[in-house]
């Protein structure tokens, strides 16, 4: 387990150890800050650092002191580890029944639990969390019972200064974080485009699960909120949702033709490529929104597609060869890179199809990518998305792998075949 954790943190993770002081919050777990408690015997959590794991935020504590990095903590022999994607940040939620991505693992003595997620809670009869971020600072609160009856209680809070992502869309009862936003102004109208995929360019919107698309009259970009019931026949408004995947769950509307929906809308250019917006929309029984702020990508950017790479949280190799590997029903492509390491894909036979256009880790439980100790995939709360395609004659394939905060690899040539 510590060589796992230790595996997806970056070398450069800093520690903040925040001192012990006597603030109780009664309401909660009832601790002073930086302490926790089994059955109700407290103890001093004297090293705790704060950092990001993908796009998820984490606190890590232990009883051990003078540790100075996150890594020293994992390795160490008692550790409390509390990770939750973004849109649990500030949220107190049910550990037995909350669906959003989280991670709590404990090694302390008399209280271990190994990976409690949303899909493995077996460990545990009950329990809360909550962890918040504000002004550099994070703190998590825990309350967990075990299935053995131990009462685990934390409280820990450490400092750094974070990147993290606030944006959010949703349709139904799914939601994600907005990952990336794209825009086209025009002289009289300007369209914004959102996806939970971490598209890079606008074109790659074709292969995502799904998007959102908002399109209105400039005078609208006012940071007003508009109703869909004023809006006139000759509005300059369309709205929409095109899902890759599946056709039926896309639907679109525009002004004269709303087709009973309902809602609103909030949208402000705060400056150049800089959007603010909510939306709020309901069609057909369905609601679809989005609360994004931040900077969007121009529709007009097309970067050149390189070949042959892969890139690692930043840095860049070269792919040096491939083996793919076809079993009855999953396929395995093995790269060989100038990093040292292979990077694994896993993916069903059927994913091999250019003609199926992208297909994503929501897809398939068997599309994984593994590297360097870490297997990213939906199971884990990590997104990626795949197209490729394969000449069985010449033995030739065109692989890419994008979509994740990560990792991204393309492969074209020809494989070695087991």
């Amino acid at each position: 387990m510590k060589k796992f954790l230790c595996f997806l943190l970056s070398a450069a993770t800093l520690l903040v150890a925040c001192e012990p002081d006597n603030s109780v919050d009664n309401n909660e777990t009832g601790l002073p800050l930086n302490s926790y408690s089994i059955n109700e015997n407290k103890a001093q959590l004297q090293s705790v650092a704060v950092d990001m794991l993908g796009e998820n935020i984490y606190i890590v504590a232990t009883p051990t002191a003078n540790l100075t990095t996150a890594a020293e903590i994992f390795e160490s022999d008692e550790y409390v580890f509390v990770a939750v994607s973004p849109l649990l940040v500030g949220k107190t939620f049910d550990l037995k029944t909350e669906s959003k991505l989280y991670t709590v693992t404990s090694t302390l003595s008399g209280a271990k639990l190994d990976n409690v997620t949303p899909s493995d809670n077996k460990a545990i009869s009950a329990g809360t969390a909550t962890l918040s971020y504000e002004n550099g600072v994070a703190v998590v609160k825990a309350d967990i019972t075990l299935k053995s009856g131990t009462v685990l209680k934390v409280h820990a809070s450490a400092a750094n200064e974070l990147s993290l992502n606030n944006n959010i869309i949703s349709r139904g009862d799914e939601y994600k974080p907005l990952r990336a936003a794209f825009y086209d102004e025009g002289d009289y109208s300007t369209t914004l485009y959102f996806t939970p995929a971490g598209a890079e360019y606008y074109g790659e919107l074709e292969d995502v699960s799904w998007y959102m698309y908002i399109g209105v009259s400039n005078l609208l970009l006012d940071g007003k909120t508009h109703s869909l019931a004023e809006l006139g026949g000759t509005s300059s408004f369309e709205f929409g949702v095109i899902d890759n995947v599946s056709d039926m769950k896309s639907t679109e509307i525009m002004a004269g033709f709303l087709r009973g929906a309902t809602g609103e809308f909030t949208i402000l250019k705060t400056a150049a490529a800089t959007y603010k917006a909510d939306i709020n929309i309901t069609i057909q029984g369905v609601t679809y929104t989005a609360s994004f702020e931040d900077e969007c990508i121009s529709v007009d950017y097309a970067p050149e597609k390189p070949t042959n790479f892969f890139t690692y949280k930043g840095t860049d190799y070269t792919v040096l060869s491939a083996t793919l590997t076809q079993g009855a029903e999953v396929w395995s492509v093995e790269i060989a890179t100038s990093s040292g390491k292979n990077v694994v894909l896993n993916a069903p036979k059927a994913f091999f199809n250019s003609g199926d256009g992208g297909r994503g880790f929501s897809q398939s439980a068997d599309f994984t990518v593994e590297y360097d100790g870490t297997v990213y995939s939906k199971a884990n709360g990590y997104s990626g998305t795949i197209i490729s395609a394969y000449d069985e004659a010449t033995q030739h394939l065109a692989l890419d792998f994008f979509n994740n905060s990560d990792v991204k690899f393309n492969y074209t040539g020809t494989v070695e075949v087991k």
